[in-house]
């Protein structure tokens, strides 16, 4: 059985707590960084989640966009780092899970 790694992909300053978790990192400077990578990672299959900042993952083109967001290996999973004057963290997570998942949950208070 083979097993993958999760890779965060972040602009500066967002690395630390994933390195923490044990995740490899890619810093980036703008979404043409991330599409490159993205491209990379999605051909050589070492990574079986990707985690995308959010914030430059909605920057990519539709079309490329539309193709990482359909991937299965690796699960592309773009994720709000910044989280000041943004909406709830129960919603948003709510929202990532039915996106990973396919189906809605409900989080316990």
């Amino acid at each position: 059985m083979k097993t993958y790694k999760i890779l965060a992909i972040t602009e500066e300053g967002y690395d630390a707590g994933f390195r923490l978790a044990g995740c490899d990192v890619e810093m980036v400077k703008n979404e043409k960084d991330a599409t490159f990578l993205l491209e990379r990672y999605i051909e050589e299959k070492i990574y079986g989640i990707i985690i995308v900042d959010a914030d430059l993952f909605y920057k990519i083109e539709d079309k490329k966009r539309r193709i990482f967001e359909e991937s299965l290996l690796p699960s592309i999973i773009p994720l709000n780092l910044k989280t000041k004057g943004k909406r709830d963290a129960r919603e948003y997570l709510r929202e990532v899970v039915r996106r990973v998942l396919g189906y809605s949950i409900r989080i316990k208070e």
